[in-house]
């Protein structure tokens, strides 16, 4: 079943992590992108990587990580730490191509993609995302 209900979680608040899995939340996102400032990103994906470690697989199944979108400079450090951390659900934000989210498959295949569509081009090109996105969220 696909989650209905998400609780956002900034991604280097870690002794937030486990709370709200306990929240009762289908799903925990870990944000990396606007809950976290800058200087404390690498930060927070240091905390993610530590905790995914250490989770168990059922927790690691309800948890989505948001990354940065493609243009921020931090896209590439997001990718590198799904990988690392085993990540399956990412949260695109700024989704505005199917090219976008192909990127992200290439980078971590077999990933779970919600695409957030934020801006007008986003909405303009929706009807191309015609890759697998698990889900396409108008913001």
């Amino acid at each position: 079943m696909s989650p209905r209900t998400y609780l956002f979680v900034p991604g280097n608040r870690p002794e937030r992590f486990a709370k709200a899995l306990g929240s009762g939340a289908d799903a925990v996102i870990l944000d990396l992108e606007d809950a976290v400032a800058q200087p404390a990103k690498a930060e927070a994906r240091r905390a993610i990587a530590q905790w995914s470690a250490q989770a168990n697989e059922a927790d690691r199944a309800r948890i989505v990580v948001r990354i940065s979108d493609v243009a921020a400079a931090a896209f590439g450090d997001d990718l590198r730490l799904l990988l690392e951390a085993s990540v399956t659900s990412v949260m695109l934000p700024k989704a505005e191509s199917a090219a976008q989210v192909q990127v992200l498959r290439q980078a971590v295949p077999g990933a779970r993609v919600l695409a957030l569509i934020e801006t007008a081009a986003g909405v303009a090109n929706a009807a191309g995302f015609k890759c697998r996105v698990e889900s396409l969220v108008l913001r």
